[in-house]
């Protein structure tokens, strides 16, 4: 977990987050130094409810200005992949290559950046997609509730 990109080899962090206990938990983890040091670290956001346009953004929540600050920049997963349902869209394999360019042209990143993505719910989307597309992408979960602790429900 304490992996130390070589000097002059940037590492950039892509963290995930649907929840404002998850971002919470990413931003305890970054005050904690449980993640390295990075030369970028990027906030992506996703909203999974049913109807994402009905439902309140995680950036309009009380306290995300604050929670927000420790990073470079905020994205949205649902503005990435519209009119896509975060929770339900996963890219077909042949298409991984473009949407892998999509990613890093729309995030910034670097084709020789160390990238180090950081999801909840690993076996679930929109996690899985994004594993799958930034394939190169050292990858980290965290626990983003109680389920989490334990076997996933499904083979990843």
């Amino acid at each position: 977990m304490n992996w130390q990109p070589e000097a002059g080899s940037p590492e950039t962090q892509v963290m995930v987050a649907s929840t404002g206990y998850g971002l919470a938990t990413l931003a305890a983890a970054m005050e904690d130094d449980l993640f390295p040091a990075a030369s970028c670290r990027i906030l992506v956001l996703s909203n999974n409810a049913a109807n994402p346009e009905t439902a309140n953004p995680l950036d309009s929540i009380q306290g995300f200005d604050q929670l927000a600050k420790r990073f470079d920049a905020v994205f949205s997963y649902n503005d990435a992949v519209a009119p896509q349902h975060p929770s339900e869209w996963m890219p077909r394999a042949v298409d991984i290559p473009l949407w892998d360019r999509h990613f890093r042209r729309l995030w910034d990143l670097a084709d020789d950046d160390h990238l180090r993505l950081v999801v909840e719910s690993i076996h679930v989307r929109p996690a899985a997609a994004l594993c799958a597309i930034l394939h190169d992408a050292e990858i980290e979960v965290y626990a983003d509730g109680l389920m989490s602790y334990g076997p996933t429900r499904s083979a990843i």
